[in-house]
């Protein structure tokens, strides 16, 4: 199960923490979670929106961190957003 987890950067501490928990409570790999806080997942200098959505395309399921910086981060919103319309889009698979 590949698991994409949206935060806001001011959350990073808190998106550690939720890692963990997908890690260690649901037994998801440590490489099976995206989440743009890891280091080493987005490199200094790159580009990170086609990393982003391909990450957000190939994830099972996606976890929305939502806090008060997370609704101000047009970034965020457009990530939930994102996810929202790939759900509606594989409901409408099966109909």
């Amino acid at each position: 199960m590949r698991v994409f987890i949206s935060h806001a950067t001011a959350d990073r501490d808190l998106a550690n923490e939720l890692v963990d928990l997908v890690r260690l409570g649901i037994g998801v790999p440590h490489d099976d979670i995206f989440y743009s806080s890891r280091e080493g997942d987005i490199g200094n200098g790159s580009f990170f929106v086609p990393k982003i959505l391909a990450a957000l395309a190939e994830a099972d399921l996606v976890i929305a961190l939502l806090s008060r910086d997370y609704s101000k981060s047009e970034f965020c919103l457009a990530e939930a957003g994102a996810a929202q319309m790939r759900s509606l889009a594989h409901l409408s698979e099966f109909h």
